[in-house]
Order: structure tokens, then sequence, then C-alpha cells
């Protein structure tokens, strides 16, 4: 049901099973995949980990994970919307570390994470990343940062890219570029997710809850095969979309083989702090260094 995306009927026709029989099945089954294969709750090893695995393929110091929202089509129950949105965090080797779904596709993601237990407590100070560390290439404390895109809103914990509408210079243009190269992992795993699972090639005659348990199932199990011994199988190399020498993005595979859906909203990211700006000044003065 999964990786093939076909409907109860033809599973019920296929394996000659009463068509409620199929559909306790895959709901009960779904659960347990979660409940047993579910993701680890996050940690400041997390973190540190995740970063570690950003800082041998991306020049942004000190990634706690790349962070962006897709959605989910669903068909939709009586007085609810027609898509719920899977939000998450990864790390550098496509493994998601964090996952928040089932919130209604009309909220932006900014609006969802900032509703999420993590954004929750990362913005009441109950969960704080890593204290600032060095890092491979620099000598200088760096804080651990998430990375979202525009939508989301600028934080100390939380950086975007510049608007480049308002002041263009060579050194934002770096930062931007550096900073898309990393959040490109958060878009590969979405892009393995999608070509992987055919189920999301397609829309879910769910409800809300029992297609919630469907996009953890697949994300529990995604992880699980990412760290298997057939990992390369799972994921080839030409499968994901990958930096040239150049610079340029060259897309992957998976590009062709289902239609992704896009990132929910966007959001007004007015609301900020100066210590945000800073340190997105000093991050950029650092790759524009790096880069020079």
């Amino acid at each position: 049901y999964l990786a093939t995306g076909d409907s109860f009927h033809s599973l019920h026709l296929l394996f000659r099973l009463g068509k409620e029989t199929v559909r306790a099945c895959i709901h009960e089954t779904t659960r347990v995949i979660w409940d047993v294969l579910k993701l680890p709750a996050l940690t400041e090893n997390t973190f540190i980990q995740t970063a570690k695995s950003f800082e041998v393929k991306s020049n942004f110091p000190n990634v706690a994970g790349a962070l962006d929202g897709k959605h989910i089509m669903i068909r939709a129950p009586p007085k609810s919307g027609s898509n719920i949105v899977l939000l998450a965090i990864c790390d550098a080797n496509y493994r998601f570390t964090y996952v928040h779904v089932g919130t209604c596709g009309s909220m932006p993601d900014a609006g969802i994470f900032r509703q999420s237990n993590l954004g929750r407590a990362l913005e009441s100070g109950a969960m704080r990343l890593p204290p600032p560390t060095p890092t491979r290439n620099s000598s200088q404390l760096w804080p651990y940062v998430l990375l979202g895109d525009s939508a989301f809103a600028l934080k100390p914990y939380m950086m975007i890219p510049y608007n480049l509408n308002t002041h263009c210079d060579n050194s934002k243009i770096i930062y931007n570029n550096e900073q898309s190269s990393a959040r490109i992992f958060i878009e590969n795993s979405f892009g393995i997710l999608t070509a992987r699972w055919a189920i999301f090639s397609k829309r879910l005659s769910l409800f809300p809850e029992n297609a919630k348990f469907v996009c953890l199932a697949c994300v529990a199990l995604h992880n699980f095969l990412l760290s298997s011994a057939e990992h390369r199988q799972y994921v080839p190399a030409q499968l994901v979309d990958r930096v040239g020498a150049d610079g340029r993005v060259i897309p992957g595979d998976w590009r062709s083989h289902f239609t992704v859906l896009q990132s929910g909203g966007t959001e007004n990211t007015n609301r900020t702090n100066e210590n945000a700006k800073e340190l997105r000044d000093r991050i950029k003065d650092y790759l524009y260094q790096r880069r020079n």
C-alpha cells in the first residue's frame, strides 16, 4: 500500500480479503510501524550530530537541521481541509530528525512550526540548541541554527535568506546561495520520500488521523532504510539534487518520478529581533570571506 500506492479496492481483490479487513490491516500496521520505528526525541546530541553531517557537505556553520513543510493531499472529510502538512527537519544524510504532521494545510508553514511542540519549546526557552562551538573551518564560536526558507521568521535559532529586493549586494547573494545549498537536503529528503513511497503520488482517501499515520510510517521506514546496508539502493546518487563544481544545482531523478506538493503558503517575516539580524550578518560576512 505504501510503496505502490494501490487503493484499498485493488488490494482487496489482489489478496482476496474484505475491503474493511484491508483497511483495518493498513491502519493498524502503520501505527505499529511508527510505534516501533518512530524518531527518537530531540536532544542536544541530535543537533550536534546533525551539525557534523552538514559540516562535511556545507559551508554553513553549525546547522542543527534544515526545515520545510510539504502538503499531503487528502479527500476532505466534512468541515475539514483537503490537505494536511508534513513539517520536518532533516540532517545532511537525508534522515528526518523531527516531524510534525496533521495540521490543516491552510495554515502557513511558519504558523505550523510556531504551534508545534518544538517551535513552542524553542520560543519559550524550554528547549535550547547546543551552546556555540567552533567548526572544522573556523575557530570562532558559532551558534547552532535551523535553516528555513523565507516563509519562516528570522530568529536567533532560525536563519532565513535575505530579501534581495530591498538591498542586493554580493555578500548577501553568497549567503543566500550557501543557505540554499544547505537546505537542498530537506528538499531531497522530501523528494526521496515521494519517489520511493508512491502513496504520496495520489490524493489519500483517508481521514486526517489515518493519513497522519501513513505519513509517519513512511518517514519511519525512510529512516530505517537509510540506516540499512542497502541504503545505496534506496538512494542512488542520481536520485537526489546535487551542487555541481560551478555551484549550480543538478536536478535529481526524483523530480521526474512524481510531483512533490509544494510547501504551504507564505507568511510575513517581519517578526524578528536585532540579535537574529546580527547573527545572520555575521554568518554572511564569514561566508563571504570564505568565498573570497
